[in-house]
């Protein structure tokens, strides 16, 4: 059985590494600088799936992803709902 091969935008530990693990149980992660990289990853490579923030509660939509989907020719084919806790004093 192959490994799922994952590419976020961001670090080990930050949201969509969480979403990642809980989505693909023990897939190889691929940590991005940039969305624009996230996305080229899985343009270049089809073994690979991207797990990317559309929104989030705190500060709404992420607009800087929407234009990369028509670009790359991407489809999004599921969902999953993080909850996401910050530590506000």
């Amino acid at each position: 059985m192959t490994k799922n091969k994952i590419a976020i935008q961001g670090e080990l530990g930050a949201y969509s590494h969480i979403a990642a693990e809980n989505l693909y149980k023990g897939a190889e992660i691929k940590t991005c600088a940039t969305f624009e990289e996230t996305f080229n990853k899985a343009y270049k490579d089809p073994s690979y799936k991207i797990v990317i923030p559309i929104e989030n509660s705190f500060a709404g939509r992420v607009d800087h992803i929407h234009y990369l989907f028509p670009k790359y020719k991407l489809q999004i084919h599921g969902e999953h709902f993080q909850v996401v806790e910050h530590n506000l004093l």
